[in-house]
This record gives structure tokens, sequence and C-alpha cells, in this order.
């Protein structure tokens, strides 16, 4: 995640922290702004990282959130490690947590990127697999991009933008 965070430094300019997510590394009531980008579908802690970020927003503080969400009792194939969680076991979390949905969307409503977006994210892979395509963690990470596509594809699973902020 260090180079997540240098990335995001470089591309936005902000703040950044490398963190466990039930334990980040920030006072309490400091965050402006945080977001949480396809993190609460891979791990078991989802209610503990949802108190974490609850704890160190700002009383007016806003969460971006990007969570798979599962449209079905049981999915076909589920990656390793992931957890999908309902939309209403979502909502559930976020209020147990002190915080509430004000929008939502789905991803595949969003207009579609500009072509340069996906002409630079070719790039990018082409550079990573040329670096490590004979590495077994990234054919797993292959495999498990593949899986979470096909699941996207038959509507087992939604990708949501959720927009939160802490209950009054």
């Amino acid at each position: 995640m260090p180079g997540a965070c240098r990335t995001a430094r470089a591309l936005f300019d902000l703040p950044v922290a490398v963190g466990a997510g039930e334990a980040l590394p920030v006072r309490t009531g400091t965050v402006g702004a945080a977001w949480c980008l396809g993190v609460l579908c891979t791990t078991p802690e989802r209610p503990a990282v949802l108190r974490e970020l609850h704890r160190v927003l700002a009383d007016d503080g806003e969460l971006g959130l990007l969570v798979f969400e599962r449209q079905q009792a049981r999915l076909h194939d589920t990656p390793e490690g992931n957890d999908f969680p309902t939309g209403a076991e979502l909502e559930r979390q976020l209020h147990a947590a002190g915080l509430v949905a004000v929008a939502r969307v789905r991803c595949d409503e969003l207009a579609p990127a500009p072509p340069s977006w996906g002409e630079r994210a070719d790039r990018v892979q082409a550079a990573v697999a040329a670096a490590h395509g004979n590495d077994p963690r990234f054919r797993a990470a292959q495999d498990q991009q593949r899986r979470i596509a096909d699941l996207l594809a038959d509507g087992e699973i939604s990708g949501e933008l959720v927009h939160a902020r802490r209950l009054p």
C-alpha cells in the first residue's frame, strides 16, 4: 500500500497515510474527507473498519466508499478473501458504526470513463505484466480480477459508490 499512497499523493496533492483499516494512524476527529476503495469487501473486519473511519472523521467529514455488494444469497465463484455484503448488510453496518449513506450510485450507471483513462490503465497493466508476469502472486491477482469481473458481468455483485457521513 505504500506505493498506492505515493501515487495518490502525487495525483491529488493531499496528505495520505498507510495503516491497517481497523487501526488508522490518524488522530480522532481530524479527517475532513476519506475514501475507502474496494477495501470493505476484502476484510472480515468490516464493522471495525467502519468504526475506525467514524473515529477519524471530523464532525462534518465526508466518506467515499467503493463497495462490491452481493445481489443474491450465494455466488457461483467467490474470489478468495472476499466477503461481499448485501446493500442491507452494509446499511446496518454503517449505522452501527455511527455513519449514514447520504447518496449511492451503481458504478454501471456512471458515464463511461474517457478513452484516455483506459489507454493509461492498459499501459500500466502492460508494464506490471512485463515486470511481474511470471510471479505466482501476479497470476493469482489476475485470477481474482477475472473472477470479480465475471461476477459483475453476471449481475451477482454490483459496484456501488457510497457517499457517507457521521450520524448527527
